[in-house]
């Protein structure tokens, strides 16, 4: 992607989220407290990132109308004998992501009443009917990508967030100055529900002002929200534009039918994030030196992999004769890839108390002890796969089942 501002890229990593009923802070019956005690559990509550009020309790990021969606294309999905198993439980992956960034008063207010106004003709995007997307439309639809964005952004471990006054202005009047939404017509087949985010800095000081790429997937629609709130304008599309994305800053006044007639399929999916695309273009003049963005949106394979899959104390050998033949694996499974940076208390990790892991570290220990470890080793790891496939499966059934 050509992007012609001079950013430069900062990690950034999806972080662990809570589960909902699992608020992390914890409070005490008002009966067996004093007034001051709840006071001070009170004030341990994380801000609002909206309005600055203690947040409320843990809530899916994504939402209600939402996952009630995908949860029954989930139902009709898992029966079809060529379905894609990888992209079902990505899914319950971002189907089950939390955060306790948002008061009750602004996700029971303004970003309830943003929901129920989307939803009729999002939802009708989404499944790819045609859909007449006039000015009135296009502003509800930019706002509530740009408050999807936001929400989104408390799921990751990041250097810098939004500034205060941009999310007390997408809450008090609509989309903030600097914030531009593309949207654009999915054909893949990796991705049914999906949450991508690149951040990039001005300076090598990961505290600095910050430039926010959200891509997300929603069925047939994709969405991009390219958000720098110390700009005074949305940055606009190049002159070379595809013609795959279509800018919803400013409404442009013009009616749009929906899906458009360029499409976006996996690969161009990938441009489209990561380089080579049609970039938004910065019209505003710029001091200093241009210089070309870092892609995030493919990680350094040498640098990530030992953080994924080893101990970072103890690379090994393992890991440099396996690194070629991984990187090609890894790279097949998309962004399922982010699994790994689960604590080791959410699936797809078994519990502890799990009797199936007590049979196979029993039983692999009665192997060693007769046969030698390295049949023990083999005989587990294999084992081990094939009973955790088989439990994540049983996981996404009864999810769909309970649904």
């Amino acid at each position: 992607m050509n992007r012609p501002w001079g950013w430069q890229s900062v990690p950034v990593r999806r972080g662990a989220r809570a589960s909902v009923g699992h608020a992390p802070r914890r409070t005490a019956p008002i009966q067996s407290v004093p007034f001051a005690s709840l006071a001070d559990e009170i004030d341990l509550a994380p801000p609002c990132i909206f309005c600055n009020r203690p947040s409320g309790s843990v809530e899916h990021v994504w939402p209600e109308w939402l996952r009630e969606f995908f949860r029954d294309l989930l139902g009709a999905r898992a029966t079809e004998p060529d379905r894609n198993d990888a992209a079902l439980m990505r899914v319950l992956t971002e189907l089950d992501q939390t955060i306790d960034c948002v008061c009750d008063s602004c996700s029971r207010g303004w970003m309830q009443r943003l929901d129920d106004n989307v939803r009729p003709f999002l939802t009708s995007m989404i499944i790819g009917d045609a859909t007449p997307l006039p000015t009135g439309r296009q502003r509800l639809l930019a706002r509530w990508a740009a408050k999807t964005s936001v929400v989104m952004e408390c799921a990751y471990d990041v250097p810098a967030r939004p500034p205060s006054f941009a999310c007390d202005h997408l809450r008090r009047f609509g989309v903030p100055a600097g914030t531009q939404v593309l949207i654009g017509h999915y054909d893949g087949d990796t991705r049914l529900l999906t949450h991508e985010r690149d951040l990039f800095s001005t300076t090598d000081d990961a505290l600095k002002p910050c430039l926010s790429q959200s891509t997300f997937v929603m069925g047939k629609v994709l969405v991009q929200v390219f958000a720098d709130p110390y700009r005074d304008s949305a940055p606009q599309l190049a002159d070379d534009s595809s013609g795959a994305l279509f800018a919803l800053v400013p409404a442009s006044g013009r009616k749009v039918t929906w899906p458009p007639d360029l499409s976006i399929d996996d690969a161009e999916y990938d441009l489209i994030r990561n380089g080579d695309s049609a970039p938004p273009r910065d019209d505003a003049e710029h001091e200093g030196p241009e210089v070309a963005f870092d892609e995030l949106g493919h990680r350094d394979f040498d640098d990530e992999m030992a953080d994924l899959l080893v101990d970072d104390a103890d690379q090994g050998v393992a890991l440099e004769r396996w690194k070629d033949r991984l990187r090609r694996y890894v790279e097949q499974q998309g962004p399922l890839d982010a699994l790994r940076l689960r604590s080791s208390s959410e699936p797809p990790w078994p519990a502890a108390e799990n009797p199936m892991v007590g049979y196979l570290i029993e039983r692999g220990t009665e192997i060693a002890n007769h046969d030698g470890l390295d049949p023990a080793i083999a005989w587990v790891a294999t084992n081990a796969w094939f009973e955790g496939v088989i439990a994540e499966r049983a996981r996404m059934q009864r999810l769909i089942d309970e649904d």
